[in-house]
Order: structure tokens, then sequence, then C-alpha cells
């Protein structure tokens, strides 16, 4: 079955009680009976459960249905960027995406595609990851900018304001493109997302994988939603039947099931994600 041990569907205010022991496999409504919470939400596990039964003669547990599978690029670059350029603050996710261009660090002009971004945190510099087009490297204390000039920064250096030379290093990352996998019992929808294994190394020491995060969502859950970006993914379940007395209300919670890239170390156990 594919309810998962982390939630509990089967006490209030759900109560789906659902065995395969029974052997219940429609639920069947009836005129002057209430309709109970548990049969609309039973319903959908009996099809699902039916569903995952079928699935598994073709499919094992984290296998790639559709799409692109995960791939780890160990011939990257990275670049350390200085916090600041012209007194104002680097946001380093401005760069994802873009062509940037700078001096090299032997001549002419080194030109790299930017795959990845790390933004800093207490113990490092915003930090870009990059496909160069030809073999020239960028250099230290140079201005890089994208094709139109929008972002501009400057490399770390050893006579710039963070003192950090060799701003030019080897990095690695893993990513995947969009695709169903299938997990737990559901073909789940994996959107294009990457991780930086390592920003100054090209050998990376982990293995690499799926974090399963799954929650209930319902209607005050504040995060984004992905399908509308400038709405709360909770306000996305309020009643949209505009002109009708319920307009606006509180209706049934979402069960989410959301794959994300994640990496473990050899030695370890524990994993980390985005």
């Amino acid at each position: 079955m594919p309810v998962q041990d982390s939630l509990n569907f089967t006490s209030g205010p759900y109560y789906d009680d659902f065995s395969e022991l029974n052997n219940f496999y429609r639920v069947l409504f009836r005129p002057s009976y209430a309709v109970q919470a548990r049969e609309l939400t039973q319903s959908q596990t009996i099809l699902q459960d039916q569903i995952t039964k079928l699935a598994n003669t073709s499919y094992s547990d984290g296998d790639l249905v559709a799409g692109g599978g995960i791939v780890i690029d160990t011939g990257l670059a990275s670049i350390k960027l200085e916090n600041q350029f012209d007194s104002v603050d680097i946001v380093a996710n401005a760069f994802q995406n873009t062509v940037i261009s700078g001096a090299s660090d032997t001549t002419g002009t080194a030109r790299a595609y930017v795959v990845g971004v790390v933004p800093r945190d207490a113990e490092d510099m915003n930090t870009l990851i990059v496909r160069y087009f030809t073999d020239k490297k960028f250099g230290d204390g140079i201005t890089v900018s994208t094709d139109d000039d929008s972002v501009q920064a400057t490399t770390t250096s050893a006579t710039g304001p963070s003192k950090i030379p060799n701003a030019s290093n080897v990095a690695s990352m893993v990513s995947v493109q969009e695709s169903v996998y299938y997990m737990s019992g559901f073909l789940n929808y994996v959107p294009e997302q990457y991780m930086v294994l390592e920003k100054y190394s090209d050998a990376p020491d982990y293995s690499v994988g799926f974090y399963i995060d799954e929650i209930i969502v319902d209607e005050n859950d504040a995060n984004t939603s992905p399908a509308f970006p400038a709405v709360d993914i909770g306000r996305t379940l309020l009643d949209p039947a505009n002109g009708s007395y319920n307009f606006n209300a509180p209706g049934a919670t979402r069960y989410r099931q959301k794959l994300v890239l994640a990496k473990r170390e050899y030695r370890g156990s524990s994993f980390s994600g985005n």
C-alpha cells in the first residue's frame, strides 16, 4: 500500500481504515444515507491499491518511468565572487542560467554558462557553478558580467576585499531533468532540479538519490504553489466556485509526495538535500 508510515490516515479526521483483507473493491453510495468522509477517502485508496498492485508487476520502487534520469557532472568549474559590486550586495541567484564573460587568467576573454549557484553563507563566498565554452578560465579580481551587462560581479582575489586568491576552481553537480519516477506506489512528477555536490572538487564522495518529502497540505500552508507562483499553495485549496455560498471556504486537504534530490556520504547515514 502507498500509505506512508510517517503520516497516519487511519485516525481522525480521515479514518481511512482500508484493509485488503476485507476484499472491498467498490464503495456503493446509497440514497438517504449520509456520505462519510471515510468513504470518500477510502474510494481513492481502493483505486490506488489496484493501480499499485498492477504497477508493481512492471516497476520497482525508484524506477524511472519517463523523462531524463539523474546525471552526475564532474567536468564543471566554480567561481568565487566578492560580496559586493559597486557597493551593492551581490544576488548570486541572478546569474542562474545566464552566459557570463570576463578577462581570463591568461589572455583574452573567458565565457561560460552558469548551470548552478550557491549563495554565500557564514563560511563561504557566493559561488557560481559554470561550464566553460573554451579552455580559458576567469582570472582573479576581474569583473564578470552577463551578455547584457544587467548582472555583474567581481571574482575574489588576494588583493580584493575578501583577500581570497584562486577564484576559479573545479566543481561537481548532480541534476535531473523533468521526469516521472515510480515511488511508494505513485507515479511522481519530478521537476528539473540540481544540487551541487562539491564546489571546489571534481571527485565527490556521495551516493545520490531522492529524499521523499511528504506532507498533508491544508488551507493554511503558506508555501509557494509550484503551479501558481504568486499564490500560497494553501490558498489554492479554497473553494473557487464564485457566486456559491461556499466560495473561498476551506474543504479537503491534500496528500503531497515530492521527490527532492539528495546526497549521502558513503561513510555517513543521513541524507542532505536542497
